[in-house]
Protein backbone atom coordinates (compact mmCIF):
# COMPACT_ATOMS: atom_id res chain seq x y z
CA UNK A 1 0.00 0.00 0.00
CA UNK A 2 0.93 3.31 -0.61
CA UNK A 3 -0.08 6.52 1.01
CA UNK A 4 1.27 9.62 -0.56
CA UNK A 5 0.59 13.25 1.21
CA UNK A 6 2.03 16.26 -0.74
CA UNK A 7 4.46 18.82 1.27
CA UNK A 8 3.44 20.84 4.64
CA UNK A 9 4.01 23.71 2.64
CA UNK A 10 1.76 23.08 -0.14
CA UNK A 11 -1.05 21.48 2.15
CA UNK A 12 -1.11 24.81 4.01
CA UNK A 13 -1.16 26.75 0.56
CA UNK A 14 -3.94 25.06 0.21
CA UNK A 15 -5.91 25.63 2.92
CA UNK A 16 -4.57 29.35 2.09
CA UNK A 17 -6.69 29.09 -1.07
CA UNK A 18 -9.73 27.45 0.47
CA UNK A 19 -10.10 30.84 1.95
CA UNK A 20 -10.66 32.37 -1.52
CA UNK A 21 -13.32 30.02 -2.31
CA UNK A 22 -11.17 26.95 -3.33
CA UNK A 23 -11.19 23.60 -1.71
CA UNK A 24 -9.40 20.41 -0.81
CA UNK A 25 -9.93 16.78 -2.36
CA UNK A 26 -9.11 13.74 -0.69
CA UNK A 27 -8.37 11.81 -3.57
CA UNK A 28 -8.73 8.01 -3.56
CA UNK A 29 -7.05 6.24 -6.63
CA UNK A 30 -8.14 2.26 -6.96
CA UNK A 31 -7.02 -0.06 -9.46
CA UNK A 32 -9.59 -2.70 -10.70
CA UNK A 33 -8.69 -5.20 -14.06
CA UNK A 34 -5.81 -2.55 -14.98
CA UNK A 35 -8.07 0.66 -14.64
CA UNK A 36 -7.20 3.74 -12.57
CA UNK A 37 -10.34 4.86 -10.95
CA UNK A 38 -10.02 7.93 -8.94
CA UNK A 39 -12.99 9.30 -6.49
CA UNK A 40 -12.67 12.41 -4.26
CA UNK A 41 -13.74 14.11 -0.99
CA UNK A 42 -14.15 17.65 -1.00
CA UNK A 43 -13.66 19.47 2.01
CA UNK A 44 -14.28 22.90 2.66
CA UNK A 45 -14.32 25.32 5.34
CA UNK A 46 -17.52 27.02 6.26
CA UNK A 47 -16.96 30.16 4.62
CA UNK A 48 -16.46 28.45 1.25
CA UNK A 49 -19.70 26.55 1.44
CA UNK A 50 -23.58 27.29 2.64
CA UNK A 51 -25.16 23.82 1.55
CA UNK A 52 -23.54 21.76 4.39
CA UNK A 53 -24.87 21.94 7.66
CA UNK A 54 -23.28 24.55 9.47
CA UNK A 55 -22.57 23.02 12.75
CA UNK A 56 -20.57 19.87 10.92
CA UNK A 57 -18.35 22.55 9.60
CA UNK A 58 -17.77 25.16 12.15
CA UNK A 59 -16.91 22.51 14.63
CA UNK A 60 -13.63 21.59 12.76
CA UNK A 61 -12.95 18.76 15.14
CA UNK A 62 -15.64 17.26 13.51
CA UNK A 63 -14.48 16.39 10.17
CA UNK A 64 -11.30 16.25 11.73
CA UNK A 65 -12.00 13.27 13.42
CA UNK A 66 -13.92 11.80 10.63
CA UNK A 67 -10.60 12.10 8.35
CA UNK A 68 -8.44 10.41 10.98
CA UNK A 69 -10.93 7.82 10.88
CA UNK A 70 -10.94 7.31 7.19
CA UNK A 71 -7.37 7.57 7.67
CA UNK A 72 -7.24 4.53 9.46
CA UNK A 73 -9.61 2.77 7.66
CA UNK A 74 -7.46 3.39 3.94
CA UNK A 75 -4.39 1.99 5.58
CA UNK A 76 -6.28 -1.50 6.04
CA UNK A 77 -6.76 -1.57 3.06
CA UNK A 78 -3.96 -1.97 0.40
CA UNK A 79 -5.22 -1.33 -2.88
CA UNK A 80 -6.01 2.16 -1.98
CA UNK A 81 -3.55 5.20 -1.94
CA UNK A 82 -4.29 8.66 -0.97
CA UNK A 83 -3.07 12.24 -1.97
CA UNK A 84 -3.88 15.63 -1.08
CA UNK A 85 -4.47 17.69 -3.91
CA UNK A 86 -5.47 21.15 -5.25
CA UNK A 87 -9.34 21.00 -6.76
CA UNK A 88 -8.26 22.41 -10.12
CA UNK A 89 -6.05 19.55 -10.82
CA UNK A 90 -8.39 17.49 -11.59
CA UNK A 91 -11.31 16.92 -13.58
CA UNK A 92 -15.77 16.62 -12.92
CA UNK A 93 -15.35 13.23 -14.94
CA UNK A 94 -12.77 12.27 -12.86
CA UNK A 95 -14.40 12.96 -9.21
CA UNK A 96 -17.27 11.13 -7.42
CA UNK A 97 -18.69 13.51 -4.60
CA UNK A 98 -19.72 11.75 -1.76
CA UNK A 99 -22.46 13.56 1.27
CA UNK A 100 -20.95 14.14 4.35
CA UNK A 101 -22.47 12.13 6.85
CA UNK A 102 -22.81 14.14 10.40
CA UNK A 103 -25.20 12.39 12.19
CA UNK A 104 -22.78 10.79 14.23
CA UNK A 105 -20.65 13.22 15.33
CA UNK A 106 -22.55 16.47 15.13
CA UNK A 107 -24.59 15.60 17.99
CA UNK A 108 -21.25 14.69 19.74
CA UNK A 109 -19.97 17.86 19.21
CA UNK A 110 -22.17 20.56 19.40
CA UNK A 111 -21.79 23.26 21.86
CA UNK A 112 -24.38 23.76 24.37
CA UNK A 113 -25.02 27.15 25.66
CA UNK A 114 -24.17 28.58 29.21
CA UNK A 115 -27.28 29.18 30.72
CA UNK A 116 -28.44 32.02 33.02
CA UNK A 117 -28.66 31.14 37.12
CA UNK A 118 -32.30 30.80 36.69
CA UNK A 119 -32.14 28.32 33.77
CA UNK A 120 -29.26 26.70 35.64
CA UNK A 121 -31.63 25.86 38.91
CA UNK A 122 -34.39 24.62 37.27
CA UNK A 123 -32.39 21.96 34.83
CA UNK A 124 -31.01 20.85 38.59
CA UNK A 125 -34.60 20.96 39.59
CA UNK A 126 -35.88 18.91 36.59
CA UNK A 127 -38.60 21.75 36.93
CA UNK A 128 -38.21 23.30 33.27
CA UNK A 129 -41.72 23.68 32.62
CA UNK A 130 -41.76 26.51 34.94
CA UNK A 131 -38.96 28.69 32.42
CA UNK A 132 -39.33 26.88 29.42
CA UNK A 133 -40.11 30.02 27.23
CA UNK A 134 -36.92 31.57 28.91
CA UNK A 135 -35.19 28.27 28.29
CA UNK A 136 -35.82 28.34 24.78
CA UNK A 137 -35.38 31.80 24.22
CA UNK A 138 -31.67 31.84 25.60
CA UNK A 139 -31.04 28.50 23.78
CA UNK A 140 -32.32 30.75 20.48
CA UNK A 141 -30.29 33.58 21.27
CA UNK A 142 -27.30 31.61 21.34
CA UNK A 143 -27.32 29.79 18.43
CA UNK A 144 -28.35 32.04 16.23
CA UNK A 145 -25.34 34.44 17.13
CA UNK A 146 -23.01 31.33 16.47
CA UNK A 147 -25.02 29.94 13.83
CA UNK A 148 -27.13 32.68 11.48
CA UNK A 149 -27.47 29.71 9.13
CA UNK A 150 -28.70 27.20 10.92
CA UNK A 151 -32.17 25.72 9.37
CA UNK A 152 -31.54 21.99 8.25
CA UNK A 153 -33.68 19.40 10.79
CA UNK A 154 -30.97 17.14 11.15
CA UNK A 155 -29.25 20.12 12.89
CA UNK A 156 -31.96 20.61 15.50
CA UNK A 157 -31.89 17.31 16.07
CA UNK A 158 -28.22 16.79 16.68
CA UNK A 159 -28.97 20.08 19.32
CA UNK A 160 -31.86 18.35 20.95
CA UNK A 161 -30.23 14.92 21.29
CA UNK A 162 -27.05 16.84 22.71
CA UNK A 163 -29.58 18.43 25.23
CA UNK A 164 -31.39 15.84 26.22
CA UNK A 165 -28.72 13.41 27.11
CA UNK A 166 -27.02 16.45 29.19
CA UNK A 167 -30.24 18.14 30.53
CA UNK A 168 -33.18 15.18 30.38
CA UNK A 169 -35.49 18.01 31.89
CA UNK A 170 -36.37 18.83 28.17
CA UNK A 171 -38.32 15.64 27.75
CA UNK A 172 -41.73 16.14 26.67
CA UNK A 173 -43.90 13.71 24.38
CA UNK A 174 -43.78 13.71 20.65
CA UNK A 175 -41.31 11.05 18.32
CA UNK A 176 -38.60 11.72 20.85
CA UNK A 177 -37.94 12.91 23.95
CA UNK A 178 -36.34 16.25 22.58
CA UNK A 179 -38.77 16.68 19.46
CA UNK A 180 -40.96 19.48 20.88
CA UNK A 181 -37.64 20.75 22.36
CA UNK A 182 -36.26 21.01 18.68
CA UNK A 183 -40.03 22.73 17.29
CA UNK A 184 -39.86 25.35 19.72
CA UNK A 185 -35.91 26.56 19.24
CA UNK A 186 -36.54 26.00 15.54
CA UNK A 187 -40.00 28.63 15.45
CA UNK A 188 -37.94 30.78 18.17
CA UNK A 189 -35.07 31.41 15.60
CA UNK A 190 -37.27 31.97 12.70
CA UNK A 191 -38.95 34.55 14.14
CA UNK A 192 -35.09 36.05 14.92
CA UNK A 193 -34.29 35.57 10.96
CA UNK A 194 -37.33 37.44 10.25
CA UNK A 195 -37.40 40.31 12.62
CA UNK A 196 -33.64 40.77 11.30
CA UNK A 197 -34.58 40.13 7.65
CA UNK A 198 -37.24 43.19 8.09
CA UNK A 199 -34.56 45.32 9.85
CA UNK A 200 -32.49 44.67 6.92
CA UNK A 201 -35.04 45.74 4.02
CA UNK A 202 -35.87 48.74 6.49
CA UNK A 203 -39.73 47.65 6.76
CA UNK A 204 -41.38 49.45 9.50
CA UNK A 205 -43.51 47.93 12.04
CA UNK A 206 -47.01 46.77 10.98
CA UNK A 207 -48.96 49.55 12.98
CA UNK A 208 -49.30 53.27 12.56
CA UNK A 209 -50.23 55.39 15.39
CA UNK A 210 -52.31 58.32 14.93
CA UNK A 211 -53.52 58.60 18.32
CA UNK A 212 -51.82 58.86 21.66
CA UNK A 213 -53.25 55.76 23.67
CA UNK A 214 -54.24 52.70 22.51
CA UNK A 215 -54.55 49.53 19.37
CA UNK A 216 -57.07 50.53 17.05
CA UNK A 217 -54.40 52.01 14.53
CA UNK A 218 -51.38 49.08 15.30
CA UNK A 219 -52.03 47.56 12.30
CA UNK A 220 -50.82 48.73 8.67
CA UNK A 221 -54.33 47.52 7.23
CA UNK A 222 -55.05 48.38 3.17
CA UNK A 223 -58.37 49.49 3.71
CA UNK A 224 -61.14 50.76 1.38
CA UNK A 225 -62.58 53.67 3.53
CA UNK A 226 -65.56 54.48 1.83
CA UNK A 227 -67.79 51.39 3.22
CA UNK A 228 -70.09 49.70 0.54
CA UNK A 229 -72.80 47.66 1.91
CA UNK A 230 -72.98 45.34 -1.16
CA UNK A 231 -75.02 42.24 -1.92
CA UNK A 232 -72.34 40.28 -1.43
CA UNK A 233 -71.38 41.73 1.86
CA UNK A 234 -74.91 41.64 3.21
CA UNK A 235 -75.51 38.27 2.03
CA UNK A 236 -72.25 36.76 3.89
CA UNK A 237 -73.81 38.56 6.98
CA UNK A 238 -77.04 36.93 6.99
CA UNK A 239 -75.89 33.81 6.15
CA UNK A 240 -73.70 33.96 9.50
CA UNK A 241 -76.22 35.51 11.75
CA UNK A 242 -79.00 32.74 10.80
CA UNK A 243 -76.44 29.92 11.05
CA UNK A 244 -75.16 31.10 14.43
CA UNK A 245 -78.65 31.14 16.08
CA UNK A 246 -80.08 28.39 14.50
CA UNK A 247 -76.52 26.45 14.81
CA UNK A 248 -76.50 25.00 11.43
CA UNK A 249 -73.25 26.79 10.66
CA UNK A 250 -70.28 24.98 10.62
CA UNK A 251 -66.31 26.32 11.96
CA UNK A 252 -64.96 26.35 8.53
CA UNK A 253 -67.73 28.09 7.23
CA UNK A 254 -67.41 31.06 9.68
CA UNK A 255 -63.52 31.11 9.32
CA UNK A 256 -64.29 31.61 5.34
CA UNK A 257 -67.21 34.34 5.98
CA UNK A 258 -64.65 36.09 8.51
CA UNK A 259 -61.83 36.18 5.84
CA UNK A 260 -64.10 37.10 3.08
CA UNK A 261 -65.77 40.14 5.13
CA UNK A 262 -62.25 41.58 7.07
CA UNK A 263 -61.58 44.03 4.39
CA UNK A 264 -65.54 45.86 4.90
CA UNK A 265 -65.31 44.80 8.73
CA UNK A 266 -62.42 46.98 9.33
CA UNK A 267 -63.68 50.14 6.90
CA UNK A 268 -66.85 49.40 9.30
CA UNK A 269 -64.96 49.43 12.31
CA UNK A 270 -63.10 53.08 11.33
CA UNK A 271 -66.84 54.30 10.67
CA UNK A 272 -68.10 53.62 13.98
CA UNK A 273 -66.11 55.23 17.27
CA UNK A 274 -69.26 54.64 19.59
CA UNK A 275 -69.91 51.28 21.34
CA UNK A 276 -67.60 49.16 19.01
CA UNK A 277 -68.44 46.11 20.78
CA UNK A 278 -71.86 46.12 21.08
CA UNK A 279 -72.46 46.89 17.69
CA UNK A 280 -70.33 44.27 15.96
CA UNK A 281 -71.03 41.45 17.70
CA UNK A 282 -74.71 42.29 16.80
CA UNK A 283 -73.08 41.95 12.91
CA UNK A 284 -70.79 39.30 13.46
CA UNK A 285 -72.89 37.50 16.93
CA UNK A 286 -69.71 34.38 16.47
CA UNK A 287 -67.26 36.88 18.08
CA UNK A 288 -69.04 36.40 21.47
CA UNK A 289 -67.03 32.98 21.13
CA UNK A 290 -63.74 34.03 22.27
CA UNK A 291 -62.66 31.51 19.94
CA UNK A 292 -63.28 33.02 16.74
CA UNK A 293 -61.69 36.67 18.35
CA UNK A 294 -58.45 35.14 18.36
CA UNK A 295 -59.28 33.33 15.23
CA UNK A 296 -59.46 36.99 13.41
CA UNK A 297 -56.61 38.42 15.38
CA UNK A 298 -54.31 35.62 14.08
CA UNK A 299 -55.19 36.50 10.92
CA UNK A 300 -54.74 40.04 10.98
CA UNK A 301 -51.08 39.14 12.27
CA UNK A 302 -50.78 35.91 9.74
CA UNK A 303 -49.80 34.25 12.43
CA UNK A 304 -50.84 30.32 12.54
CA UNK A 305 -51.33 29.72 16.56
CA UNK A 306 -50.92 31.40 19.58
CA UNK A 307 -48.11 29.11 20.55
CA UNK A 308 -45.46 31.15 19.97
CA UNK A 309 -47.39 33.55 22.13
CA UNK A 310 -47.97 31.45 24.84
CA UNK A 311 -44.14 30.87 25.67
CA UNK A 312 -43.21 34.69 25.44
CA UNK A 313 -46.17 34.98 27.84
CA UNK A 314 -44.84 32.06 30.71
CA UNK A 315 -41.16 33.79 29.53
CA UNK A 316 -42.43 37.08 30.70
CA UNK A 317 -44.08 35.98 33.75
CA UNK A 318 -40.90 33.85 34.71
CA UNK A 319 -39.22 36.85 34.32
CA UNK A 320 -41.03 39.26 36.09
CA UNK A 321 -41.69 36.43 38.96
CA UNK A 322 -38.10 36.66 39.09
CA UNK A 323 -38.08 40.69 40.02
CA UNK A 324 -40.10 40.42 43.05
CA UNK A 325 -39.32 40.26 46.64
CA UNK A 326 -39.03 37.71 47.36
CA UNK A 327 -38.69 36.43 44.09
CA UNK A 328 -41.57 33.93 42.66
CA UNK A 329 -40.34 30.38 40.75
CA UNK A 330 -43.37 28.21 40.88
CA UNK A 331 -45.91 29.53 39.11
CA UNK A 332 -49.00 28.91 40.01
CA UNK A 333 -52.37 30.60 38.82
CA UNK A 334 -52.33 32.64 42.04
CA UNK A 335 -48.99 33.01 41.66
CA UNK A 336 -49.28 34.36 38.29
CA UNK A 337 -52.02 36.89 39.53
CA UNK A 338 -49.95 38.27 41.77
CA UNK A 339 -47.06 38.68 39.02
CA UNK A 340 -49.59 40.70 36.88
CA UNK A 341 -50.77 42.93 39.54
CA UNK A 342 -46.66 43.64 40.34
CA UNK A 343 -46.19 44.34 36.50
CA UNK A 344 -49.00 46.77 36.98
CA UNK A 345 -47.85 48.53 39.68
CA UNK A 346 -44.42 48.83 38.45
CA UNK A 347 -45.50 50.17 35.27
CA UNK A 348 -48.64 52.46 35.74
CA UNK A 349 -48.65 55.97 35.34
CA UNK A 350 -48.30 57.49 38.43
CA UNK A 351 -51.56 58.64 40.51
CA UNK A 352 -50.30 60.33 43.80
CA UNK A 353 -49.78 57.96 46.76
CA UNK A 354 -53.43 57.68 47.92
CA UNK A 355 -54.60 56.47 44.14
CA UNK A 356 -54.67 52.74 43.70
CA UNK A 357 -54.01 51.10 40.77
CA UNK A 358 -56.52 49.85 38.06
CA UNK A 359 -56.08 46.51 36.85
CA UNK A 360 -57.44 45.25 33.48
CA UNK A 361 -58.17 41.54 35.56
CA UNK A 362 -61.21 41.57 37.72
CA UNK A 363 -60.28 38.01 40.01
CA UNK A 364 -63.55 36.88 42.02
CA UNK A 365 -63.31 34.30 44.35
CA UNK A 366 -65.58 31.22 45.32
CA UNK A 367 -68.78 32.92 43.33
CA UNK A 368 -71.30 30.14 42.44
CA UNK A 369 -70.78 28.94 38.39
CA UNK A 370 -74.55 30.20 38.28
CA UNK A 371 -73.93 33.31 39.78
CA UNK A 372 -71.10 34.02 37.86
CA UNK A 373 -72.45 35.74 34.87
CA UNK A 374 -74.53 38.13 37.24
CA UNK A 375 -71.09 39.39 38.17
CA UNK A 376 -69.56 40.70 34.99
CA UNK A 377 -70.56 43.95 34.64
CA UNK A 378 -69.62 46.59 32.18
CA UNK A 379 -70.64 50.39 31.35
CA UNK A 380 -71.96 51.06 27.98
CA UNK A 381 -69.21 52.05 25.86
CA UNK A 382 -66.52 51.04 28.37
CA UNK A 383 -63.13 49.18 27.37
CA UNK A 384 -63.05 45.39 27.81
CA UNK A 385 -61.57 43.85 30.82
CA UNK A 386 -60.83 40.49 32.01
CA UNK A 387 -63.11 38.71 34.78
CA UNK A 388 -61.68 35.90 35.97
CA UNK A 389 -63.24 33.68 38.74
CA UNK A 390 -61.96 30.76 40.69
CA UNK A 391 -61.80 28.78 44.17
CA UNK A 392 -59.09 30.17 46.03
CA UNK A 393 -56.48 28.25 43.76
CA UNK A 394 -57.38 27.30 40.78
CA UNK A 395 -59.37 29.24 37.32
CA UNK A 396 -62.62 28.42 36.74
CA UNK A 397 -64.17 30.63 34.24
CA UNK A 398 -62.81 33.30 32.17
CA UNK A 399 -65.01 36.04 30.60
CA UNK A 400 -64.22 39.60 28.36
CA UNK A 401 -66.34 42.17 29.61
CA UNK A 402 -66.81 45.87 27.88
CA UNK A 403 -69.72 47.76 26.71
CA UNK A 404 -72.23 45.91 27.96
CA UNK A 405 -71.43 43.03 26.30
CA UNK A 406 -69.84 39.53 27.60
CA UNK A 407 -67.52 37.10 25.29
CA UNK A 408 -66.69 33.42 26.46
CA UNK A 409 -63.81 32.41 26.68
CA UNK A 410 -64.43 29.22 27.65
CA UNK A 411 -60.66 28.27 29.08
CA UNK A 412 -59.62 27.73 32.31
CA UNK A 413 -55.91 28.63 31.75
CA UNK A 414 -54.87 32.76 32.94
CA UNK A 415 -52.69 32.97 29.92
CA UNK A 416 -54.78 31.81 26.86
CA UNK A 417 -57.65 34.35 28.44
CA UNK A 418 -55.48 37.22 28.68
CA UNK A 419 -54.27 36.45 24.93
CA UNK A 420 -57.90 36.27 23.75
CA UNK A 421 -58.22 40.28 26.17
CA UNK A 422 -55.29 41.48 23.54
CA UNK A 423 -57.29 39.84 20.79
CA UNK A 424 -60.34 41.69 21.43
CA UNK A 425 -58.75 44.76 21.36
CA UNK A 426 -57.17 43.80 17.73
CA UNK A 427 -60.03 42.51 16.09
CA UNK A 428 -62.61 45.12 17.98
CA UNK A 429 -59.79 47.86 16.32
CA UNK A 430 -60.11 49.75 19.84
CA UNK A 431 -57.67 51.81 21.68
CA UNK A 432 -56.46 51.09 24.97
CA UNK A 433 -57.29 53.56 27.63
CA UNK A 434 -54.94 55.05 29.88
CA UNK A 435 -55.38 53.36 32.56
CA UNK A 436 -54.84 49.81 31.47
CA UNK A 437 -52.33 50.92 28.27
CA UNK A 438 -48.99 50.56 30.43
CA UNK A 439 -49.92 46.70 30.71
CA UNK A 440 -51.73 46.27 27.86
CA UNK A 441 -48.79 47.86 25.80
CA UNK A 442 -46.19 45.19 27.61
CA UNK A 443 -48.51 42.61 26.76
CA UNK A 444 -48.45 43.63 22.97
CA UNK A 445 -44.64 44.11 22.93
CA UNK A 446 -43.40 40.44 25.04
CA UNK A 447 -46.42 38.16 24.03
CA UNK A 448 -47.64 39.26 20.89
CA UNK A 449 -44.65 40.62 19.50
CA UNK A 450 -44.85 43.92 18.16
CA UNK A 451 -43.39 46.92 19.44
CA UNK A 452 -45.29 49.32 21.66
CA UNK A 453 -45.17 52.83 20.04
CA UNK A 454 -47.65 54.80 22.27
CA UNK A 455 -46.40 56.80 25.00
CA UNK A 456 -45.08 55.39 27.73
CA UNK A 457 -44.75 56.16 31.12
CA UNK A 458 -41.37 56.99 33.03
CA UNK A 459 -41.79 53.67 35.10
CA UNK A 460 -42.62 51.52 32.27
CA UNK A 461 -39.13 52.24 30.80
CA UNK A 462 -37.16 51.65 33.73
CA UNK A 463 -38.88 48.26 33.91
CA UNK A 464 -38.67 47.11 31.18
CA UNK A 465 -35.05 48.57 31.01
CA UNK A 466 -34.41 46.14 34.31
CA UNK A 467 -36.14 43.45 32.49
CA UNK A 468 -33.97 43.27 29.07
CA UNK A 469 -30.79 43.76 31.20
CA UNK A 470 -31.56 40.40 33.23
CA UNK A 471 -33.48 38.16 30.82
CA UNK A 472 -33.44 37.28 27.35
CA UNK A 473 -36.82 38.34 26.20
CA UNK A 474 -35.80 39.23 22.86
CA UNK A 475 -37.77 42.58 22.00
CA UNK A 476 -36.40 45.99 21.85
CA UNK A 477 -38.34 49.05 22.54
CA UNK A 478 -38.47 52.34 20.82
CA UNK A 479 -38.40 54.69 23.81
CA UNK A 480 -41.38 57.67 23.51
CA UNK A 481 -42.00 58.63 27.70
CA UNK A 482 -44.38 60.85 28.92
CA UNK A 483 -42.43 63.29 30.54
CA UNK A 484 -46.05 64.40 32.86
CA UNK A 485 -45.46 61.13 34.14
Amino acid sequence: MTVTIKSEITFKFLLSDMQMNYGLNILTETSQNDEQIKTAKKIFVPVALSGIPQLFLINSNVWQRQQQQRLQQTSQQSQRGIEIIDSRTVSNSEIKEEPIDSSGETSQCTPLPEFSQLIKNHLEENNLSAVWGTFVDECAKYYYERFPNIQNSSEYQAIGRKMFRKYPAIECEGKEPWSFFCKSLSQKIRHIKWKVKRKRLGLTSRRIRKSKEGAANNLKRKVDRRYTSSKQYKALLKELSDGWTNKTISDKRILDILQQTSKGRRTWLNSHTYRRVFSLIEEYPCFADGKYVVRDFLYLLNFEDTSEMMQRLDTLFTAAGAMMDPPVENISFLQKVQILRFMEDQIAFSKGRNSSIKSVVVHKINIPEREMLQQVQSNENSSPLLFIFSDGVELQKAFIAGDKTIIHTNTTDLGEALIILIATYYTFSMDYPKSFSQILGLLQTYVVGESYESIKSNRYTAFVSMLTANFALDFNENENEDDDD
